[in-house]
């Protein structure tokens, strides 16, 4: 358990959009699938989430589908409606406020100013309202393409072996004079 979590969190775009309380719940996060679409009369992307029985909500597969129509333009969005279970709805300022004060009743810590109680990041994304793919569906892409590499936090290393050689000699140059 928490590969996709993690590796989400090294994505240097998704980083930012995961809340804390989210983390939490992508936890329990087993699989991604990007699957495209692209067929006579339509393209685009399916974004397919995987989850282990969780405290959360009741789905183990969640969906965000984004489809454009060949001959008119026109953009057709579906996703799940996530059936969250009693209290636990990261979408919801009531649920997430409620959560936020039952973390802290044990603790002496109050709630950081910047710390939001808005719902944001990546479940959110899954509202009827949002017909924003780039938000979470291309790092979502990047991250699918190459999974390992964003587990491991290897985002920057965009140069093959010779370049960091070559960078490696440089850095001792400069050592030495």
């Amino acid at each position: 358990q928490g590969f996709w979590v993690n590796t989400m969190l090294n994505h240097p775009t998704l980083k930012d959009m995961v809340s804390q309380y989210e983390e939490e719940c992508l936890m329990y996060l087993n699989e991604v699938d990007v699957q495209e679409m692209d067929d006579d009369t339509v393209q685009g992307f399916r974004y397919v989430f995987r989850f282990a029985s969780n405290p959360f909500f009741e789905d183990v597969e969640i969906f965000k589908e984004f489809k454009y129509n060949k001959q008119s333009g026109e953009l057709a969005v579906n996703q799940t409606n996530i059936r969250w279970k009693k209290g636990m709805n990261l979408c919801d300022e009531e649920d997430l406020s409620k959560m936020i004060a039952g973390k802290q009743a044990g603790t002496k810590r109050p709630l950081d100013d910047d710390e939001d109680v808005q719902p944001s990041g990546f479940f959110p994304w899954f509202s009827d309202d949002n017909e924003d793919e780039e938000f979470i569906g291309q790092p979502m892409k990047d991250i699918w393409e190459e999974p390992v590499k964003y587990f491991a936090g290897d985002v920057d290393d965009e140069f093959d072996e010779d370049d960091e050689d070559e960078g490696d000699y440089d850095d001792e140059d400069e050592e030495d004079g």
